[in-house]
């Protein structure tokens, strides 16, 4: 066995799961978070609940909409985002790309890892649910508190 390590990302990757049409899992989690706060349920203020923008732009959000701080809106959008990912995978609606099998070659020659922003717990179920353990020899996924986000992909502190 090779001693190189061959490293995955697990969403658009290996699971299908990155739904961002209207009616899609995330759209849904992220109109939910905007719900909870009393904010207008727009597109363009769903997409400023994704991490990169909230890390960039957060403070300035919670100004805007009177939430107390970037930490109480993180805590809702992470819950709802749980929520809607795991009835997803549960329901069948995200499923692995059909083209994960050739991986099973590359295993025979290569460890494998999944590195992924998604919580922990969501990368095990996936793990867990499609079998992977048979593949990968690692997964890593993301804690859930607003101070572990600057540890996330691409470029960790």
């Amino acid at each position: 066995m090779n001693k190189t390590v061959i490293g995955f990302d697990m969403d658009g990757v290996l699971l299908d799961s990155d739904d961002f049409s209207p009616g899609g899992w995330i759209v849904e989690a992220f109109m939910r978070t905007l719900r909870d706060f009393g904010i207008p349920e727009t597109e363009e203020n769903a997409k400023r609940l994704y991490i990169s923008n909230l890390r960039r732009e957060g403070e300035e959000f919670c100004a805007e909409f009177a939430i107390p701080d970037v930490k109480t809106l993180w805590a809702q959008r992470e819950r709802n985002y749980l929520a809607g990912k795991l009835a997803a995978i549960e329901s069948g609606r995200v499923t692995l790309f059909p083209d994960v099998a050739v991986l099973e070659e590359l295993a025979r020659e290569y460890p494998l890892a999944i590195v992924s922003n998604s919580p922990q717990e969501i990368v095990d179920l996936v793990v867990d649910k499609f079998s992977l353990d048979r593949l990968f020899r690692l997964w890593i996924g993301r804690g859930h508190d607003w101070d572990g986000l600057d540890f996330v992909k691409p470029a960790p502190h």
